[in-house]
């Protein structure tokens, strides 16, 4: 949240100093340029707003299995990566450029786990590791069940920290 703020607040001094660099020294000066930057960094800040504070919910889904841990994505994320999926698609057909957009389903294999850290008073448990760091949230039933098959397969270099 500190950091959407600050950046707000560049936003705001970029066009600021755009607006007073074209009164003081015409439309040739820099300033078109520092408002251009700032409302640039204005429509970032409302799409990562729109992504991580709408589009996102925050009950999810997590599978352990032989393979390691993974996340399912919700009903709202696989509609997102579907879209993304097809507008990836007609700007690659529009400029032979286009990169392809793959699903968000983020999974950590037991061999990548570095660090484990168990929190029993908020009954959580972050695995570090690989290319996700995974925060389990478990329910009160769940949980102990969560720990031992965690603690059973974890590697013998991943290092384990208890929380009370």
């Amino acid at each position: 949240m500190l950091s959407l703020v600050a950046l707000f607040i560049i936003g705001c001094i970029l066009v600021f100093f755009g607006i007073s660099s074209i009164e003081s020294d015409g439309i040739g000066s820099g300033g078109p340029f520092l408002i251009l930057i700032g409302v640039l960094l204005f429509g970032f800040l409302v799409i990562w707003i729109l992504i991580k504070g709408i589009l996102r919910q925050r009950d999810v889904t997590f599978v352990i299995h032989e393979k390691g841990i993974e996340i399912i994505p919700s009903e709202l994320q696989s509609s997102l990566d579907t879209w993304m999926a097809t507008i990836s698609r007609i700007l690659f057909w529009i400029t032979w450029k286009g990169g392809q957009w793959s699903a968000w389903a983020p999974c950590t294999p037991w061999r990548s786990i570095r660090n484990i850290i168990i929190d029993n008073t908020r009954q959580e448990i972050l695995i570090a590791g690989g290319n996700w760091d995974i925060r389990l949230t478990c329910p009160a039933d769940l949980y102990p069940d969560a720990v031992s098959i965690i603690q059973e397969r974890k590697p013998k270099r991943a290092k384990v920290i208890f929380k009370e």
